[in-house]
């Protein structure tokens, strides 16, 4: 699909749905934690340029509150992973 978009379309961003569509099946069958957030972040980005593209300020407005919950995202599970390894190092100490 991404293929057919990219080939038969005069303007190269009209293929970047498809390729979004591509890569948030990958991001939610094969990944989590931050790795899924990047993907989901990559995917924002990749909308914001369709959104700067066909001059739509909602879709610009959205990834723009979308990376921002992203970044607030990733600093909860990098905590999450700071407490998990203090406590197993804890754990470790006794």
């Amino acid at each position: 699909m991404f293929f057919y978009a990219l080939f038969n379309s005069d303007q190269w961003q009209q293929a970047l749905p498809a390729l979004v569509n591509i890569i948030m099946s990958y991001a939610f069958l094969y990944t989590r934690k931050n790795t899924l957030t990047f993907l989901i972040g990559l995917c924002s980005v990749l909308w914001l340029i369709v959104g700067v593209s066909v001059g739509s300020i909602s879709i610009i407005a959205l990834e723009i509150v979308s990376l921002i919950l992203l970044l607030y995202r990733y600093y909860i599970v990098k905590r999450e992973e700071y407490k998990d390894n203090f406590n197993i190092i804890s754990d470790l100490d006794t």
